[in-house]
C-alpha cells in the first residue's frame, strides 16, 4: 500500500478470507515510526483514495493435526484469518494473544464474540501470574504434525521461536512473519542461494539500500556469481532460512542477474528486496 507521503508499506488483510467486497488492515500508530504508521493515522481521512497492489501470501497456512497460534499486540492480524479459516474446517487449533493490559487489546471484543472464541486464550503484561503464557507448557512435546505460527513485535517472535527449538521443534514447523528490516539477523554475511533449475550456487550480499519498487530504504541482496561457476539467469527467489535460499518464482526472461560477465554499459543491475520481496532495479 502507498500511504501519504509516498512512502509504501505492507500490512496484513485481517478480516474473513471469504469476504470478497473489502480488504481490511489494522494500523498501530507506533511513536517510532519511520513515516508508514503516522501517515496512516495523521494524514489518511475517510474518503481518501490508496494504491495499493493485490495480496500476497508471505505467510501461508499448511496442514497440520494441531496448529499452534501466538500473537503479540497487533500482530494478531494475520493470525485472525488463520483463526478463522481452521474453524470453519474443523480444525484442533488453539490462540495465544499477548497483549499489554485488556483495554489495549485489538480485537478484543471481536474475538469473544466469533465462533473460535473457545480457541483463544489472552495473556496480559498487567494481569496476574496464572494467566501469563507457560510457553514451554502450550509447546508441549514436539511432533512432526504440529505447527506454530507467530507474529507480533521482534522481541516476542524470538522468544516463541527460541523456546520452541529448545524444546525440540523442527524449524519446518516454526512459522513466523518476516518483519521490514528483518534481514538484520542475517549478520551482513553472503547468503548462499541455489538455482532450482541448475543446481548451481551464487551468492547474496545483504545491504540498506534504495528499492525502486517499494519505494523505501530495505534490506536488499545483490547477486553475484560465485567462482565456481556462473549460474544462469535467476527465476526469482523465495527465503528459505537465515543462511539459505532457493529461487522458485517465475519472472519474465531477461538477462542473468549472475552472470560474471560485466553488464552492458547503461544498464543497471537487479537486486531482491527483502520487503516488498521483489527483484528491481539497483538505485
Amino acid at each position: 500500500m502507498q500511504v501519504p507521503g509516498g512512502l509504501t508499506r505492507q500490512y496484513s488483510l485481517c478480516n474473513d478470507a471469504g469476504e470478497q467486497h473489502r480488504y481490511r488492515i489494522a494500523v498501530l500508530r507506533d511513536p517510532a515510526s519511520r513515516g508508514g504508521s503516522v501517515a496512516m493515522h495523521d494524514a489518511l481521512k475517510e474518503g481518501d483514495t490508496l494504491l495499493i497492489s493485490e495480496p500476497r501470501n508471505h505467510f501461508p497456512l499448511v496442514h497440520a493435526t494441531r496448529t499452534l497460534l501466538f500473537a503479540g499486540g497487533i500482530g494478531v492480524t494475520p493470525l485472525l484469518c488463520m483463526a478463522q479459516r481452521l474453524q470453519a474446517i474443523g480444525a484442533d487449533f488453539a490462540m495465544h494473544y499477548s497483549a499489554r493490559s485488556a483495554d489495549r487489546t485489538a480485537f478484543r471484543d471481536e474475538i469473544a464474540a466469533s465462533a473460535f472464541a473457545q480457541h483463544v486464550q489472552f495473556h496480559y503484561d498487567d494481569g496476574d501470574a496464572a494467566q501469563k503464557l507457560d510457553l514451554r507448557a502450550v509447546l508441549g512435546a514436539p511432533d512432526a504434525g504440529k505447527h506454530l505460527y507467530v507474529c507480533g513485535p521482534t522481541g516476542y517472535i524470538d522468544f516463541v521461536v527460541k523456546t520452541a527449538k529448545e524444546a525440540g521443534w523442527a524449524a519446518d514447523n516454526i512459522h513466523r512473519v518476516l518483519r521490514r528490516g528483518a534481514a538484520g539477523h542475517l549478520g551482513r554475511r553472503l547468503l548462499q542461494v541455489k538455482i532450482a533449475s541448475s543446481g548451481r550456487s551464487t551468492k547474496w550480499a545483504p545491504k540498506k539500500r534504495w528499492c525502486t519498487r517499494c519505494r523505501s530504504t530495505a534490506w536488499t541482496s545483490s547477486c553475484r556469481a560465485s567462482k565456481a561457476s556462473a549460474a544462469p539467469a535467476s527465476r526469482g527467489c523465495s527465503k528459505a532460512n537465515a543462511t539459505t535460499a532457493t529461487c522458485t518464482s517465475p519472472t519474465r526472461k531477461r538477462r542473468s542477474t549472475t552472470s560474471s560477465r560485466p553488464a552492458a554499459r547503461g544498464r543497471r543491475a537487479r537486486c531482491w528486496c527483502w520487503t516488498c520481496r521483489t527483484l528491481s532495479l539497483r538505485a
